[in-house]
């Protein structure tokens, strides 16, 4: 299919890389397409409650996700992922950035504005702790747990995929 394609558009093509999301039982994927396509984003949802996942509020809040993926291109799903060196590293970072805020305090206080720190960099960078594209008032997690109770079943974002042409993920 791909050597189809490179003959038909006349360019040399190349898959790069690929990501496989298994489906299994009380789970969505929904995919959106961005950007002329040069941009596309992978979003899978569970339901506790697999009969639920027919209701077009699932579908239109997996869309949604999807979109806010591709608008903010998380670079983790949740903090759990986060490596620990990643955000010590982050932590010296924003240390010796921010030196002049921290010079004279006490080291509890200068403890608890690094704390501050580190916490809204993790709000920026894990998926489920940005605020959601929809309804900026509420983080992403906030969202899936309002539909979740609307539906009367646990909603809960676990994986996805963001992929850009030309870069690689």
């Amino acid at each position: 299919a791909l050597k189809d394609l490179a003959i038909k558009t006349k360019e040399n093509l190349s898959i790069k890389s690929f990501r496989l999301i298994k489906v299994g039982e009380g789970e969505l994927v929904q995919d959106y397409i961005h950007g002329e396509g040069r941009i596309g984003v992978l979003v899978k949802v569970k339901l506790a409650d697999a009969s639920k996942l027919g209701d077009p509020r699932v579908k239109q809040f997996a869309f949604d996700l999807a979109l806010h993926a591709a608008a903010f291109n998380p670079a983790y799903l949740s903090r759990n992922q986060v490596e620990p060196a990643y955000l010590k590293e982050q932590e010296e970072i924003l240390r010796v950035r921010d030196a002049d805020q921290l010079v004279g305090k006490p080291e509890n206080v200068a403890a608890n504005i690094m704390k501050g720190k580190i916490e809204k960099l993790l709000k920026q960078i894990c998926f489920v702790d940005q605020p959601f594209v929809k309804d900026d008032k509420v983080t992403v997690s906030q969202a899936s747990e309002k539909l979740g109770k609307e539906l009367g079943t646990q909603l809960t974002l676990v994986d996805y995929a963001y992929c850009q042409i030309g870069v690689e993920n």
